[in-house]
C-alpha cells in the first residue's frame, strides 16, 4: 500500500553470557559465609558449662574469683583439683588442703598467690593429736616472706620461756611454749624434751604485740601468711579466655584442661569465624577474573567446610 512501511526487527540471543562483576560476585560470597557461620549456633543448643563457669566465686570481702578456683555456683569443671573454696555464712571463705583447713583471707590471681590463716588448731586446747601445717601433695607452695612458729605442749614443768608461755584451756595444770626463731629456740635448749611441737606459719613483717601468753600469739597467727599456688595451664587459660572461653577441667577427666565455649567444649581454644571473614574481604583486593575464579571457589569450599566441622 502506498505509504505503508512495514520495518521488521529481529532480535538474536547474545553469544556472550552476562558476566557477573566483582562486587556481586564478593557479595555473594560474603552473605554465603555469614549464613554458614550463623547457622549451626541457630539450630544448637547453647552450652551450659559455658554460661556457668563465666560466673565468678565471691564471699565476704572475696569477689571475682574465677579459674582454677571453683566452689559454690562452679561446679568442679570449672576449676581445678585442690583448689575449692567454701563460703560460711556469706562471710567466710574456707580451703581445705589435705586433713588440715584453712580461712581465705586474700586471693591475688594475677600473682598466682593467696593468704590464708589455719582454722583446725585451737592452740589453747592443748592436744597431742595436733600436726605440722603441711602444703606437701598440694598446689600451694610457702612464700619466702613466711615465717614458723612453734608450740610446744607436754612440756616438764620445770621449762620456761618468759612471756611466750600460756596455760592450756582443757587442762590449767598444764602449760604450753612457743618460740618465733631458731635463736629463742638455742636460748631455752630444755623445749626439745616437750612431749609435742607443732609448726605453724605467720607474715614474717608480723608486729608481735606487747602482750603475753596466747592472745600475742592468736593476733600474730589471725594476720595468716601468704602461699604461691601452681599456675599450671595458664597460658592455655589466657589463650582460651582470649578466644572468648571459659576455663575449666574435662567433665570426664578433671586433670584435663578444657576450654568451654559458646558453642561447645574445646581441648584449647574456641573456635572463629574471624579468619573466614578476613580472607574474603581480601577477595575485594583481588582481580576476579574468570581464570582465577575456579581457584578462589576452591579454597572457599574447603574453608567453608572447616567452619561447619568446628562448629559441629
Amino acid at each position: 500500500m502506498p505509504g505503508l512501511t512495514i520495518q521488521i526487527t529481529q532480535t538474536f540471543p547474545s553469544s556472550h553470557p552476562t558476566m557477573t562483576t566483582p562486587s556481586s560476585f564478593l557479595a555473594s560470597i560474603l552473605t554465603l559465609a555469614l549464613f554458614l557461620a550463623t547457622l549451626p549456633q541457630s539450630y544448637s543448643q547453647q552450652n551450659n558449662t559455658f554460661s556457668i563457669c563465666s560466673q565468678s566465686f565471691s564471699c565476704g570481702t572475696l569477689t571475682n574469683i574465677s579459674y582454677p578456683f571453683w566452689g559454690g555456683s562452679r561446679p568442679q569443671f570449672c576449676g581445678r583439683n585442690g583448689f575449692k573454696l567454701t563460703c560460711m555464712h556469706d562471710q567466710n571463705t574456707s580451703l581445705q588442703v589435705g586433713s588440715q583447713n584453712f580461712h581465705v583471707l586474700h586471693i591475688n590471681q594475677t600473682a598466682s598467690t593467696m593468704r590464708m590463716v589455719r582454722t583446725d588448731l585451737v592452740y589453747d586446747r592443748c592436744s597431742s593429736n595436733f600436726t605440722n601445717t603441711s602444703l606437701s601433695s598440694s598446689p600451694f607452695s610457702f612464700l619466702p616472706t613466711v615465717q614458723n612458729v612453734t608450740v610446744f605442749y607436754e612440756c616438764p614443768s620445770q621449762n620456761s620461756v618468759g612471756g611466750n608461755t600460756f596455760t592450756c584451756q582443757n587442762d590449767t595444770n598444764k602449760q604450753a611454749f612457743y618460740v618465733v626463731n631458731e635463736t629463742q629456740l638455742e636460748q631455752f635448749p630444755g623445749l626439745r624434751n616437750c612431749g609435742v611441737s607443732v609448726l605453724v606459719q605467720v607474715s614474717q613483717g608480723v608486729v608481735w604485740d606487747s602482750e603475753n601468753g596466747t592472745e600475742a600469739l592468736k593476733k600474730a597467727l589471725d594476720q595468716g601468711f601468704d602461699v604461691k599456688f601452681d599456675a599450671e595451664w595458664s597460658s592455655q587459660c589466657t589463650a582460651c579466655r582470649d578466644s572468648g572461653g571459659a576455663c575449666g577441667t574435662n567433665e570426664n577427666n578433671s586433670d584435663q584442661f578444657s576450654c568451654h565455649c559458646s558453642d561447645g567444649t574445646r581441648a584449647s581454644v574456641c573456635s572463629t569465624h574471624k579468619s573466614i571473614f578476613s580472607f574474603l574481604l581480601s577477595l575485594h583486593f583481588l582481580e576476579l577474573n574468570t581464570s582465577n575464579r575456579p581457584k578462589m571457589f576452591l579454597l572457599f569450599s574447603v574453608m567453608s567446610f572447616g567452619l561447619i566441622h568446628t562448629q559441629v
